[in-house]
């Protein structure tokens, strides 16, 4: 059976032994990034699970959790889009479509661009389940 913290720290394992960037990843227990100092470029990764439903109908039923891997790319204003799209790259390169003794991820997906205060975000998808049955 797989519990939440053991999905959560499969996925920090899959991406910190896996995603070769060359840019600072911090998650989402990061109480603060200072701007000044963290470059051009870096990415916030933070784990939601937002969603479960149950799988069998028995004594012992059951569930699937589903959840997400949201990878926030930041950029400074004017450093260039081709950094973010090879960011993204790297990040589908990991999770698309993998799966670790814990997690299944799904098809992940870019979402909108925003500017605030001389800075670039976009989020990266990353959708995921698990399974209270064993894959193992």
């Amino acid at each position: 059976m797989t519990t939440y913290t053991e999905a959560r720290n499969s996925i920090v394992q899959l991406v910190t032994e896996t995603l070769a960037v060359s840019v600072p990843v911090f998650w989402e227990n990061t109480l603060e990034i200072d701007l000044d100092k963290v470059g051009d470029h870096f990415i916030k990764v933070q784990v939601d699970f937002d969603d479960a439903t149950q799988m069998t109908i028995n004594d012992h039923p059951e569930r699937r959790v589903y959840g997400e891997a949201v990878f926030t790319l930041m950029s400074k204003g004017g450093t260039g889009t081709l950094t973010r799209l090879g960011l993204i790259d790297s990040i589908e390169n990991v999770v698309s479509f993998t799966r670790t003794t814990k997690v299944q991820f799904e098809v992940p997906r870019a979402g909108r661009k925003q500017e605030r205060d001389g800075w670039v975000s976009q989020d990266f998808r990353a959708p995921f389940f698990f399974d209270s049955l064993s894959w193992a």
